[in-house]
């Protein structure tokens, strides 16, 4: 049930997006807050032969700034929605609201399995609704939309 929730209905924007993530020179921008979850990231990411360069923020207010302060708009942003000082949906909204970064795709990935928050997210234009689920099965969907 949660997977047919977290599907996105605009298919054709989210093959756009997805074929400019494989891109090598698309930064990976990674808004995550736990250091143990981050460092499994990066071990997946290397096993699975991601070529791009990763950013870390450990809150939503370090990647906005990052974003807005910037000229480059080739970015995959991943977010998790339980951060301090700004929250992952937020930053997603701001994003999605700002002619400058709306463009950028946005997975969020958090152990939220709330379908409400799931469709708030799709509804706000992430690409991906990834639930941390204690498995490499999710790093690996990740890497999916990468390679």
């Amino acid at each position: 049930m949660l997977n047919e929730i977290a599907e996105k209905p605009k298919e054709e924007q989210v093959t756009k997006e997805i074929q400019a993530i494989q891109d090598q020179d698309t930064l990976i921008l990674i808004a995550e807050d736990d250091d143990g979850y981050f460092q499994l990231m990066k071990i997946m990411f290397n096993r699975s032969h991601v070529p791009n360069k990763i950013i870390r923020f450990t809150n939503g207010q370090e990647i906005l700034e990052f974003l807005e302060k910037g000229t480059q708009t080739n970015f995959l942003v991943i977010l998790d929605i339980r951060m301090p000082k700004i929250d992952g949906i937020e930053v997603l909204r701001i994003i999605k609201n700002s002619d400058k970064l709306k463009d950028i795709p946005v997975i969020i990935h958090s152990s939220t399995s709330n379908p409400a928050t799931i469709e708030l997210c799709n509804s706000l234009g992430c690409v991906d609704y990834i639930i941390k689920s204690g498995n490499l099965d999710e790093i690996n969907r990740i890497c999916n939309h990468i390679l």
